[in-house]
């Protein structure tokens, strides 16, 4: 087995799925609505203004979540053209979806120690170790998706930063199944684990976890 691919439990699987399935739709939801609020049409017309996970599922991401606690959405169709002072929204656009799971994140945490509190038994233990996973998915794919290369959200901010020829080639289907098999590379060779330990033990100490 491949260093940073884990040997996992049934229990396990269905856990990071979970988590993995709200992250994403968290995620895609308000990347499209941020898209939309900035000038683009597109991710309305695509079905993308909803947080329901079915809608932004990448099957790449979930096999992405299961493995590495890391996911991504189904590529959101972004025109930076169509942004208002397209370099700019591209950014506002990637800064608020990563805040987004930055507070998914933070409240996933919080809310573990009530989930116990409230529920006895498996079922407390079962939400809580939900909602710890869901932190680490969130907070690993918040900056995974930084990675300016498709499918990563990242991308947006290069083809309206390199209109033309490099934004065509950003766009194409190739490029895209290109970066994900780098990405999958990437997180398969263990590199990023360490990252994204590191990450979540900082988050931990800053909320007092």
């Amino acid at each position: 087995m491949l260093p940073g691919i884990p040997e996992l439990s049934l229990g396990q699987v269905l856990v990071r799925l979970g988590a993995a399935l709200i992250t994403v739709g968290v995620y895609g939801g308000v990347a499209a609505l941020a898209a939309r609020a900035l000038g683009d049409r597109g991710p309305a017309h695509d079905g993308r203004l909803t947080v329901s996970p079915f809608s932004q599922l990448d099957l790449v991401g979930l096999f992405a979540a299961v493995f590495f606690r890391v996911t991504w959405p189904r590529p959101l169709a972004v025109d930076p053209k169509e942004l208002k002072r397209p370099l700019r929204g591209a950014s506002v656009l990637v800064l608020v979806s990563t805040a987004s799971l930055i507070a998914l994140a933070a409240v996933a945490l919080v809310a573990r120690p009530l989930a116990l509190r409230l529920l006895a038994g498996s079922a407390g233990l079962a939400l809580a170790n939900l909602l710890s996973v869901t932190y680490e998915v969130a907070i690993a794919t918040a900056l995974f998706n930084l990675v300016p290369i498709p499918p990563l959200l990242g991308e947006v901010v290069v083809r309206a930063a390199r209109p033309g020829r490099l934004a065509d080639a950003w766009g194409r289907p190739s490029t895209r199944i290109a970066g994900t098999v780098a990405a999958a590379v990437l997180l398969a060779s263990g590199a990023a684990t360490p990252v994204f330990r590191t990450l979540w033990r900082v988050g931990r100490e800053l909320l007092g976890f």
